[in-house]
């Protein structure tokens, strides 16, 4: 997945490189606390992701 986010010339959560987010991470809510998972992060904002990833794994 790390591959394809580069390609694409998003970062590794899946925006724009060089995108910036307060507390360092867009992972962290920092007014209720909560984590989120980088992958369910990635996968709720770019739902293309999860495809394009499962084709380059069936293609192996």
């Amino acid at each position: 997945m790390d591959s394809w986010l580069q390609k694409q010339g998003l970062d590794a959560y899946g925006n724009p490189e060089g995108s910036m987010y307060a507390g360092g991470t867009p992972l962290f809510n920092e007014r209720t606390g909560e984590q989120i998972d980088r992958l369910d992060f990635i996968f709720k904002n770019k739902p293309e992701v999860r495809q394009a990833c499962a084709s380059d794994a069936s293609a192996e």
